[in-house]
């Protein structure tokens, strides 16, 4: 990683051999099928059980997910309204890979939609410690706090994010600690993002690029891109 380098915490890969946002360290979340892929420099893999795409928890993905440059997990999880299995199913896989990340000692990054309740219970029931991104949170600041009272997740939030929850964390700054930034899309973006942020939370866009990177250095116990 290069001094300054922001980073996106969550996004894709579009298979074009031209980067979005060069400037950008960028945490690729691919499929298994994609582990092989040639990818542009500047970036960093996580191993996804996309709830969407319905796919087994198989030996050859816990194979996958072991390698060194893969340095977290997800994005997996639950989602009530697209999931490609019933919630009982995805219920299930996801709770493997849990327990998969958790055995591995490697960050997890969560697709949640509609299904709080259900990770919360999970939570309760498999008492997981690794650090967890809660990809694409959009939710009201009532549900951040009530997530961020688990210690270790996280939250992730995307160029939509909601304004009560910049406004939860510009008045309480012990949760710089709590949140990090990403775009999910192939395009990029993430500069944009850091400039509005740092604007809300009435911080220069150096000082939100430091907290992020100390961030990253807390979840993925990396200092390296890959």
């Amino acid at each position: 990683m290069s001094a300054g380098q922001i980073i996106d915490f969550h996004t894709h890969w579009n298979g074009s051999a031209q980067p979005a946002d060069p400037e950008a360290l960028k945490i690729i979340s691919l499929p298994l099928e994609q582990i092989d892929q040639p990818l542009p420099a500047d970036c960093a893999i996580t191993l996804e059980l996309h709830p969407w795409q319905g796919g087994a928890f198989t030996e050859e993905f816990a194979r996958a997910a072991a390698m060194s440059k893969v340095i977290g997990i997800g994005e997996a999880g639950l989602d009530r309204l697209r999931g490609a299995l019933p919630l009982a199913e995805q219920m299930e896989i996801f709770s493997r890979t849990i327990q998969l990340a958790e055995k591995l000692h490697k960050p997890l990054t969560v697709h949640c939609v509609r299904c709080f309740s259900e990770l919360l219970e999970l939570k309760k029931r498999l008492k997981w410690q690794v650090a967890t991104i809660i990809h694409y949170f959009t939710g009201k600041a009532g549900i951040a706090e009530q997530l961020l009272r688990h210690g270790n997740f996280i939250l992730s939030l995307p160029p939509c994010c909601s304004e009560e929850v910049l406004e939860l964390w510009r008045s309480n700054r012990q949760y710089d600690r709590s949140f990090v930034l990403e775009t999910d899309d192939p395009a990029g973006g993430i500069a944009r993002h850091y400039q509005y942020v740092a604007q809300k939370l009435n911080i220069s866009n150096e000082e939100l690029v430091t907290v992020m990177r100390n961030q990253f250095g807390r979840i993925y116990h990396v200092g390296k891109q890959c």
